[in-house]
């Protein structure tokens, strides 16, 4: 498929809903992180859940049967404890979705997995959308984490008054290790589980809170 279509999957303009979410940015700023935390945070998300949901995204690319992808889904859900996560997960996945099937309204991938039963967690759809065009699982992974990331320095221009061109920085500064993360996800013959209580808690605690500028 298409170069162009490809990029549109990383565009941070897709209508995916995910400029909604922090990912536990506000509630960590909220605990003291500032400015010079904001690359270490990417980091710690990109190295745990980042790296976990990349090596979903290329696992989902390579399924090929709604039988695949909901075994994914369930898999993918009995790793997100937290309830807020996996419903944003799937908020999030359901617009990536959508936004799909209007640039490719007759695929076939696609088509079946809306049919059926699911909660479109975004690591799964952006696998199956990485495959409806024809992208390989590396870009299918790193797709996955710079979403992550481009989500996190996005919340932080809101929170922290922070200049975008310094948050792209932040990306910019940490492409080599992101990209050597979202290789390592895609080439992985397991699938990864990994514990973020601290994460965890962050988002359990976002959502307490009365007052908040993101949904998580």
């Amino acid at each position: 498929m298409g170069t162009l279509l490809s990029q549109l999957l990383t565009d941070g303009r897709i209508p995916s809903g995910a400029y909604a979410h922090s990912w536990g940015l506000e509630a960590a700023i909220k605990s003291g992180l500032t400015v010079p935390g904001v690359p270490g945070f990417i980091m710690a998300r990109a190295e745990s859940v980042g790296y976990c949901e990349a090596a979903f995204s290329a696992f989902a690319l390579r399924a090929s049967d709604q039988i695949e992808w909901q075994y994914l889904e369930c898999e993918l859900a009995a790793r997100m404890p937290v309830t807020s996560t996996r419903k944003a997960l799937g908020t999030v996945g359901a617009g990536l979705l959508e936004s799909g099937k209007v640039m490719l309204p007759d695929n076939e991938r696609l088509n079946q997995y809306s049919e059926m039963p699911s909660w479109t967690p975004r690591p799964v759809v952006v696998g199956i959308l990485a495959g409806a065009l024809k992208m390989d699982p590396a870009d299918a992974s790193a797709a996955s984490i710079y979403e992550d990331a481009l989500s996190v320095v996005t919340a932080a221009t809101k929170l922290l008054s922070l200049d975008m061109r310094v948050a792209l920085g932040f990306v910019g500064q940490l492409a080599s290790a992101l990209e050597d993360l979202a290789l390592a996800a895609s080439e992985v013959t397991d699938l990864p589980s990994i514990s973020t209580p601290l994460l965890d808690d962050l988002s359990q605690q976002h959502a307490s809170f009365e007052r908040k500028l993101f949904v998580t």
